[in-house]
């Protein structure tokens, strides 16, 4: 989906360029889980629809829907993250709480690939953002936007240190 969109994207700033105008790149947020669910025509004879139901679809909806907010594209659940680790480089953004649950379940997102070192020093950011260590996040981020543009938007909403602008 992420490669079609670019494609289309490039296909639409074509176009506009063609026709003299400002080309807005299209973007769409995934949420990816795994997890139990039921799938299938629900309802009565009257009124059914087509659905999926259960925590595993919840969490994947929420996770589209919290896509913006770190600025990334795709964003997976634990059980996907864990099973796409062989093929993926898997980022940890963030543990979050799923209204109606009391417990934060870990928010990933992957990329194609990248260094080891790049993971570890991404490893090093996610910690001191768990001791909410801004300096750290903050030295950390400049490191890691150029070496990962791709998860710049997600480095560059560190906060300011207080009374630092």
């Amino acid at each position: 989906m992420l490669a079609s969109m670019e494609a289309l994207n490039a296909s639409l700033e074509a176009e506009a360029d063609r026709a003299g105008r400002t080309h807005y790149p299209l973007r769409i947020g995934i949420g990816v889980n795994t997890g139990e669910c039921v799938v299938g025509n629900m309802g009565s004879m009257s009124r059914f629809d087509y659905s999926a139901l259960g925590d595993a679809v919840n969490l994947a909806a929420r996770l589209e829907g919290a896509s913006k907010a770190y600025g990334v594209s795709l964003l997976l659940g634990e059980g996907t993250a864990n099973a796409v680790r062989k093929n993926f480089a898997v980022f940890e953004l963030d543990r979050i709480a799923v209204k109606g649950k009391t417990e934060e379940t870990p928010v990933h997102t992957a990329i194609r690939s990248c260094p080891e070192t790049v993971l570890e020093a991404h490893r090093d950011f996610l910690e001191a953002r768990y001791r909410d260590d801004i300096a750290a996040q903050q030295a950390l981020a400049s490191r890691l936007i150029n070496d990962l543009p791709i998860l710049a938007a997600y480095y560059g909403q560190v906060p300011s240190i207080p009374g630092n602008a």
